[in-house]
């Protein structure tokens, strides 16, 4: 029997050896599509705490907010388990705890970009003096 050697084969019509195994197929088109998680990282634990918790992926999205105004997975996770999604919606801000940085969305409109230019401009602050 001959051992089947990892990585890419090419068969004699330049395929990748197994190309019609439909798990390889489901990996191959991940890796092209860029959705493959390798390992167990942050975004698929978010996805377990989720589903297991609150009976759905549709509230990722809640859990992603707190961890991305926490940066502690751990409290985000603890706060799920003992207080429920209520309490996660519910987590600010708090001192001494970093916020990750966000990627800029970009806007539809002009509009859109004049109303947050203006609202940046109202927050900033002014020099003290005449």
């Amino acid at each position: 029997m001959r051992a089947r050697l990892p990585g890419p084969q090419a068969g004699a019509a330049g395929q990748p050896a197994g190309a019609g195994d439909p798990l390889e197929g489901r990996y191959l088109a991940r890796t092209v599509t860029g959705s493959l998680r390798l390992g167990v990282g942050s975004p698929t634990i978010l996805d377990a705490l989720a589903l297991v918790h609150t009976g759905t992926r549709a509230n990722r999205p809640v859990l992603e907010r707190a961890y991305n105004i926490c940066s502690d997975l751990g409290l985000v996770a603890a706060t799920l388990v003992h207080g429920g999604l209520a309490e996660v919606e519910a987590m600010k801000v708090r001192p001494g705890n970093p916020v990750r940085p966000l990627l800029a969305q970009r806007m539809s409109e002009a509009t859109t970009v004049q109303e947050v230019l203006d609202l940046y401009h109202a927050a900033r602050p002014t020099p003290a003096g005449p």
